[in-house]
């Protein structure tokens, strides 16, 4: 009997690497939570609840935010690749994904620059707003 041969891209175990090399600071317990992350690329309920206990990690931990932000997008691309590897997507829909995700830096960088005019509330409004259109700009390019 030959050995059946797995059928699907890997390309979710990328982000896996980064994500237990930006976790390995941590020490064990980042290892570990990287190790859950990797239930992610199988199972797509296990890897967003692990996005719950990376978010909880990184608050407990009290990580600086850039860091923080960092962490939490290669967290979350873990499962959103793994189901894309699980759907056999075509190669866009990957670099779509990660673009986005990416954006999630500048995006990060301009509402500091706006908290330092603004007060704390109008920066989350606009911050609101500018997912919202990252959003639909992402649905927009998918579709």
């Amino acid at each position: 009997m030959k050995p059946r041969r797995l059928n699907r891209k890997m390309y979710s175990l990328l982000p896996l690497a980064f994500l237990l090399i930006a976790l390995l600071p941590f020490g064990v317990e980042g290892v570990i939570i990287a190790m859950l992350a990797a239930l992610g690329v199988f199972w797509y309920l296990p890897g967003m609840l692990n996005l719950v206990l990376v978010g909880v990690f990184l608050i407990h931990k009290n990580v600086d935010p850039l860091y923080s932000l960092i962490v939490f997008s290669l967290a979350f691309l873990v499962p959103i690749t793994g189901k894309l590897d699980r759907e056999r997507a075509p190669l866009g829909d990957y670099l779509t994904v990660s673009s986005i995700v990416l954006l999630s830096v500048p995006t990060y960088f301009l509402i500091k620059a706006i908290s330092a005019l603004l007060g704390g509330f109008d920066v989350t409004i606009l911050a609101t707003v500018l997912l919202a259109v990252v959003y639909f700009f992402a649905k927009s390019i998918s579709t």
